[in-house]
């Protein structure tokens, strides 16, 4: 035999003496020298096993032309301790994406090391079609030496499955055997070389060769072709079903125009939705009937006898393009360039070097590739369909009908959808979808006893029973979840009639499962992490998620998406304090000064509240994209004068508005210096009424081609030589007396609602009312004026008193003038320290008005963050003590907050924790307590210690005549101790220690 440059019999060795070895990293601090050697030998040992599998994934690369290998891993998925068996994957290039496999394992069994090569799959058990697929090596009888195994190398060997092919056939399409692999053994003998351990391992992939090529179809891989679909050529009724029933498995043969007569049976289809936007590729399936002739698919061409060529399509997935997402026509058109994606006729041929990446792009849509996370490798559920009625049965239906609702709305839709999409079509928040598989997975994980998944630094709840994948298209920006087959296979089982789809307030359960409150308080004591937490509550409610899944992602990414939102308009932060009033809340009148006359003027100006609750409620798009602003603002003109003249006809038919001021007056300071482009102008008729309506779209100018009326504005108009009545949209007001001058009560949306009636292009007036929540954060709310600040409008700011209630509630300001109500889509949220006021102490009309949410210390949050140990000083323990003490001698509204200590996770030195009890712990404490130092010493366990240099807090004995002259004796209530603050106590790390 040749010699063979790989060492077999080595990586044998390493697993049969290197299994579930602890194993951390060597470069950590405080490890010893000979600690430090061991994990250095462990890992060495690791990688060179590991680089003995790549050299023999090397040799079936080049013997068969497996060039597609994913490296093996010497330590399991926890990174602390060593596997307990080794494997590579080898697949062909092009089906890198194909979660099948020509596995070799290194496994352990009855004390002897020993190769298993295999037929493998990765994804176990995620989709059923892909599954039934690998099963179909059982439709091969096989070779001698081959044998049938079930099972999983985590949970232990696999197991030998003897009995004839038929039978085990059978147990796999019934269930009872949820995989079943093909493998060949490769024994230890004693004296067994390595170059016969080669012989026999390459004999063994030559084996199983032809069988994975089976089931990836590679024999069968002919040309694809792509049909195409205008729905409004031709009605598919039963479109919808279709869609679902090919998520449950099955597969729908539908006869198809195709212009082309070379398709033949097995060859691949592709469907593109021509017509309409959207636009892109929305089925897959394969050619089940060759071409012939048959009736046009138009009725009227059909009852004419007109013939056209068609195919049978066997569709074994279709999108509902309404829904879900597609693989979109622009999208192909950039990534896949050497393609038509805009046919003349069903049926042209897609192009072989298109095909690779063209199937990679629809295995990640519909989630049979890496689209959808985790693999079962990364999270092996293992529960059956039995176990999910269980816990339905046991759990969900009888206390959580909420959250039932919510898992009869994926049914329904198909397995597959976003929290947004859900909301759109069944009602409710996104957060009431998000909350709902959170808390149905929550249940899941605690009913079967198993743990989150590891993603990173964060633990994920959901995948137990969905998987995931971030969106796109319609559901671009969100999270959509894949419901588990096992769990949609127990529910289609189940009786859920008693069950509705739409949501109705009130009757979700619980608040995790219900929309935010409009009007929360998070409220503690200092450094409890109540402005952080107002970062995560804003951001959850944004984005539609829960406040555990904010919670759960790193501090970094929560940070950036809330700033994101601040820079966007939708998070707006402000504090609090005793000078803060009406004006800078809601309005008030500021001073202009006039340099020119040198003379004052005054304006109204709107507060930050009344600004943001003002950008909240303007439109969010419309369909000219950018003809109007969505901020716009409303004003009235007087061209002339109200009746019909020759300048305003002028104005309708040349497409601007004008003014008979001269540029620099102050009457005309407004239009030239306020308006913005996509405002609205008002063609001033009555007081009552208006005869034009139309939208800036250019910059002032001076026409000096006019002999009066020179100031002007390009405008286009999408109403003119009306006769509309205003009053009613105009809070029942007179529009203003001046030429030029807001129309502050009037709403953009009902403007453009009048203009409808009139406009020939209906889409420059349809807009899109906006429903994103904005958040508006209140610092310390505890420490403003609540009357001062708020006024008359403490009342609209209720949940039910919003605009679009059936109880909405408005106020007239008293300086604009304006009709005022907070919009629904507005979300207060505030913070407040207990140290500085209680709840009961609160104005009353602001407490009955807010939720409140406590936030205590938790010195859990320091042992989650590594921020628990200084030295051998358990920081979470001494904090837990501390509290204990102040809980007793005080109450809990004055204890210390644990965020103080979380800078230990970066430096865990006694200089930092010396630092934040002098400057932040001890003063607390002064503040509390008023300086009465002997509840201090309790509190610190100073009372009982010994030593003087472990005190925080010294005390000495005051003799009187010490310090006065004379006889003071006479005098009631002299102290007779003095306190100090120990600095050498601050900097001992055994006078923590003591405090416990």
């Amino acid at each position: 035999m040749q010699p063979i440059d790989i060492d077999y019999i080595g990586v044998l060795d390493y697993l049969a003496n290197n299994q579930e070895i602890p194993y951390s990293n060597p470069d950590a601090e405080n490890l010893t020298v000979d600690e430090k050697n061991n994990l250095l030998t462990i890992k060495k040992k690791g990688q060179n096993a590991v680089a003995e599998m790549e050299k023999m994934a090397a040799r079936c690369k080049t013997l068969y032309g497996l060039d597609r290998c994913l490296t093996a891993s010497w330590l399991d998925g926890s990174k602390t301790k060593t596997r307990k068996y080794l494997w590579t994957q080898m697949k062909y290039k092009e089906q890198a994406e194909n979660p099948i496999s020509i596995s070799l394992f290194v496994e352990k069994n009855d004390g002897a090391a020993r190769y298993r090569i295999s037929l493998e799959i990765k994804n176990d058990g995620v989709d059923k079609k892909i599954m039934k697929k690998y099963h179909s090596h059982l439709d091969i009888p096989p070779q001698p030496g081959m044998v049938y195994v079930s099972g999983s190398n985590e949970w232990g060997n696999p197991s030998v499955i003897t009995g004839p092919q038929e039978d085990i056939k059978v147990q796999v399409e019934d269930g009872r055997l949820r995989k079943v692999q093909l493998c060949i053994y490769v024994e230890t003998t004693e004296g067994k070389t390595n170059e016969e351990f080669d012989a026999e391992i390459m004999e063994a992939v030559d084996k199983i060769l032809p069988y994975y090529e089976h089931v990836i179809d590679k024999a069968e891989q002919g040309r694809a072709w792509l049909l195409t679909w205008n729905p409004d050529n031709w009605p598919w009724k039963n479109y919808k079903e279709q869609c679902v029933a090919t998520k449950q498995g099955e597969t729908c043969i539908i006869p198809w125009t195709c212009s082309n007569k070379h398709p033949v049976d097995g060859d691949e289809v592709f469907l593109i939705k021509t017509g309409n936007q959207p636009r892109g590729i929305i089925a897959h399936g394969r050619v089940a009937k060759e071409a012939y002739q048959a009736l046009h698919y138009s009725p009227e061409k059909a009852a004419q006898g007109v013939m056209a060529r068609h195919i049978d399509a066997e569709y074994d997935w279709i999108q509902d393009y309404e829904t879900e997402n597609m693989l979109l026509q622009d999208d192909l058109n950039e990534h896949l360039t050497d393609q038509q994606w805009s046919p003349m006729a069903s049926g042209i041929e897609i192009k072989t070097e298109v095909l690779p990446e063209l199937r990679k792009m629809w295995k990640a849509l519909i989630g049979a590739g890496d689209g959808y996370w985790p693999s079962y490798d990364e999270y092996p559920v293992d529960l059956t369909k039995d176990d999910w009625r269980r816990f339905i049965e046991d759990v969900e239906y009888p206390s959580h009908k909420g959250c039932m609702r919510v898992l009869k709305c994926f049914l329904d839709i198909g397995g597959v959808a976003s929290p947004k999409i859900l909301s759109d079509k069944y009602k409710g928040h996104p957060t009431v979808y998000t909350s709902s598989v959170y808390n149905t997975s929550r249940r899941a994980l605690d009913y079967f006893k198993k743990a989150p998944c590891t993603d990173g630094e964060a633990k994920r709840v959901f995948p137990i029973a969905f998987l995931g994948q971030a969106g796109k298209a319609a559901n671009s920006g969100v999270y959509v979840y894949k419901m588990r087959n096992e769990l949609w296979e127990a529910l289609k089982e189940m009786d859920l009639t008693d069950i509705g789809l739409e949501y109705k307030k009130g009757i979700e359960e619980g608040p995790e499962a219900s929309e935010f409150d409009k009007n929360m308080i998070l409220y503690g004591p200092p450094g409890t992490g109540k402005t952080y937490n107002t970062a995560i509550y804003a951001v959850a409610i944004c984005t539609g998620k829960s406040i555990e899944e904010v919670r759960e992602r790193p501090y970094k990414e929560v940070m950036d998406e809330y700033n994101k939102l601040k820079k966007a308009g939708r998070i707006v932060f402000t504090t609090f304090h005793q000078s803060y009033g009406y004006e800078e809340f809601i309005e008030g009148i500021k001073p202009i000064v006039d340099q020119t006359k040198k003379e004052v003027g005054y304006t109204v100006e709107p507060g930050v509240f009344k600004k943001f609750c003002d950008d909240a409620k303007t439109i969010q798009s419309n369909e000219t994209g950018t003809l109007i602003n969505a901020q716009a603002q409303i004003w009235k003109l007087t061209i002339m004068s109200g009746e019909m003249n020759p300048v305003k006809q002028e104005c309708f038919h040349e497409g601007n508005a004008r003014m008979g001021f001269d540029y620099d007056t102050s009457d005309a300071r407004a239009f030239v210096e306020d308006v913005a482009i996509g405002d609205i102008i008002l063609s001033f008729k009555t007081r009552k009424t208006i005869d034009g309506i139309g939208v800036v779209t250019g910059d002032i100018e001076e026409l000096t081609s006019k002999e009066t009326y020179q100031l002007s504005r390009k405008v286009t108009w999408l109403a003119t030589n009306i006769d509309e009545n205003i009053t009613s949209i105009n809070g029942d007001k007179l529009l203003h007396r001046m030429t030029f001058a807001k129309a502050p009560n009037m709403q953009l949306k009902d403007i453009l609602d009048v203009a409808k009636k009139y406009s020939l292009n209906e889409k420059a007036t349809e807009v899109v009312e906006n429903e994103e929540p904005y958040v508006f954060i209140i610092d310390e709310i505890n420490r403003g004026n609540i009357s001062k600040i708020f006024g008359e409008l403490i009342t609209l700011i209720e949940g039910t008193k919003r605009a679009g209630m059936e109880e909405a509630a408005s106020a007239v300001l008293p300086y604009s003038g304006d009709t005022f109500s907070v919009p629904s889509n507005v979300y207060i949220l505030g913070s407040m320290n207990t140290a500085d006021r209680s709840i009961a102490l609160m104005d009353t009309a602001l407490r009955r008005r807010f939720q409140f949410i406590e936030m205590l210390p938790d010195a859990n949050v320091l042992r989650k963050i590594g921020a628990d140990k200084v030295e051998d000083l358990d920081v979470a323990a001494m904090l837990e003590t501390i509290n204990e003490r102040i809980t007793f001698l005080y109450d809990r509204e004055h204890t210390i907050g644990h965020a103080f200590f979380t800078k230990l996770a970066k430096d865990s030195s006694i200089h930092v924790l010396s630092s934040i009890f002098e400057k932040c712990v001890i003063p607390l404490l002064q503040e509390y307590f008023y300086e009465d130092y002997q509840k201090i010493q309790l509190v610190l366990g100073d009372n009982g210690k010994k030593e003087d240099d472990t005190k925080f807090i010294l005390d000495e004995d005051i003799r009187v005549k010490d310090i006065f002259k004379g006889n003071a004796d006479d005098i009631a209530d002299l102290p007779e101790k003095k306190y100090s603050i120990n600095k050498v106590a601050i900097d001992n790390i055994e006078a923590y220690k003591q405090i416990m």
